[in-house]
């Protein structure tokens, strides 16, 4: 399952300056709606705030693989409501 958070307005996501490697540095990416958000903390359940307005914390990157669904990804580290 993917989880998609959708905001209530476009943002921009801005890449770190200075970054050793451009071949794989993140690049801002702007107007984005839609992130794909996971965790790696299995305390969180992000499938029982599904179509629940909440407030992430986390660390964003850009997507890099078949498997990132959106162009910005979220590994949350804790949600608010």
């Amino acid at each position: 399952m993917v989880f998609i958070l959708k905001t209530d307005d476009p943002v921009n996501v801005l890449a770190a300056p200075n970054q050793p490697d451009p071949e794989t540095a993140d690049q801002s990416v702007y107007g984005i709606t839609e992130i794909q958000a996971y965790t790696m903390n299995k305390k969180l359940n992000l499938s029982k705030y599904l179509n629940k307005k909440v407030i992430l914390q986390g660390t964003l990157m850009a997507a890099i693989s078949g498997h990132h669904y959106t162009k910005i990804l979220m590994e949350v580290k804790q949600i608010d409501r």
